[in-house]
């Protein structure tokens, strides 16, 4: 009889660890796929209720949910950043070739022209576009700097009259 009962006791210890190891086992599935989802940029799951339901620990779930919302905001933050990046460089080159084809132009007709005159006034010209593409340069590298944050920039209160006095 005590053998019986030990036998009982041994066959219902070990169905209870196999059942616990199992149910652990598909606890751990279901978060390394939520995980998996989350690195593939995929947070459907976040919205899944179901899906979410099926994680014993509800602090442990809320955790994945707000690692989930927070790679997205992050995702989504980058994206735009590249997005505004690549407007820029857009941008930026546009506004190089114009100064650039402006002093070819002008360093052609100097080529071409008769008197010191014509010289002096494509020489003229062409130091205009010259200043054009230096104030380009500079802005880029400042634009640079400030992505590396190497200038910090601070608001401050100033009055628009003196700027536009010292801008005149």
């Amino acid at each position: 009889l005590m053998t019986l009962i030990f036998a009982a006791a041994l066959g219902a210890g070990y169905f209870a660890f196999f059942y616990t190891k199992n149910k652990r086992n598909k606890q751990e599935e279901l978060v390394l796929a939520m995980l998996d989802d989350c690195i593939s940029g995929d947070y459907a799951f976040v919205k899944d209720d179901s899906m979410l339901s099926m994680v014993e620990n509800q602090h442990f779930a809320d955790t994945l949910v707000k690692l989930a919302e927070s790679l997205r905001l992050k995702t989504e933050r980058l994206d735009a950043e590249q997005d505004s990046t690549k407007e820029l460089v857009t941008d930026i080159s546009h506004q190089l070739k114009t100064p650039i084809s402006a002093m070819r132009v002008c360093f052609d007709m100097y080529l071409e022209a008769e008197s010191e005159e014509e010289k002096e006034e494509f020489l003229s010209r062409s130091m205009v576009q010259m200043d054009k593409l230096e104030s380009l340069a500079a802005a880029l590298i400042n634009i640079s700097r400030l992505e590396k944050k190497m200038i910090m920039l601070h608001r401050e209160n100033v009055s628009l009259t003196d700027i536009l006095i010292g801008a005149v």
